[in-house]
């Protein structure tokens, strides 16, 4: 029996799969890949499981990105698959580990997806610096809006622990950092 494998980006509901032949008993494995090592990932887990006790015959991905982001990763999934005497075809690239031509072509693929990562990666950082040589940031105040511990905002804070509330959400409904709250607290403490 053969199973489709498909990628899921982010919170969605169901799994696709552009393109699976409907001969294929389609079962979708939910493999996330948010950066984390194949074996690290529940839909991957559940797909070897799957593998190793005989239930599937053929692993048919859509892509063969979609199955891991690097080439040693990928090589060691699909060497493990040779291994068992599971097929495996990539839709998109068009191969099958059947043959030796599909074979020598994962490798090939998977160093070049393993490429194109470092080279987006590479791109991302020089993006980051540029913006960071021209002066723009990400996240945090802007400068001139730092918010300040007020008289009123102390007192808020005192009846707010007094009342038995958490200093997180204390924090929240002032505005200010945990760490402030604290130190108002202690200040507090000091006086008494």
């Amino acid at each position: 029996m053969a199973h489709g494998s498909s990628r899921i980006s982010g919170n969605k509901s169901e799994a696709t799969c552009p393109g699976l032949p409907s001969p294929i008993n389609h079962r979708p494995f939910a493999i996330v890949c948010g950066g984390r090592p194949i074996r690290r990932r529940p839909g991957a887990k559940r797909l070897l499981a799957d593998v190793r006790s005989g239930k599937v015959s053929k692993v048919c991905v859509w892509r063969l990105d979609r199955l891991g982001r690097t080439a040693k990763g990928l090589l060691i999934l699909l060497d493990e698959l040779q291994a068992l005497g599971v097929g495996f075809v990539s839709l998109r690239e068009g191969f099958d580990l059947g043959t030796p031509a599909g074979r020598l072509m994962a490798g090939v693929l998977a160093s070049v997806a393993a490429y194109e990562t470092e080279v987006r990666k590479e791109r991302q950082l020089a993006g980051i610096a540029r913006a960071k040589a021209d002066g723009k940031t990400w996240g945090g105040r802007k400068a001139g809006t730092r918010v300040q511990l007020t008289a009123e905002k102390e007192a808020v804070i005192r009846q707010l622990h007094g009342e038995g509330k958490a200093v997180a959400s204390i924090a929240r409904m002032v505005g200010l950092t945990r760490k402030t709250i604290y130190r108002a607290l202690a200040r507090d403490d000091a006086r008494s």
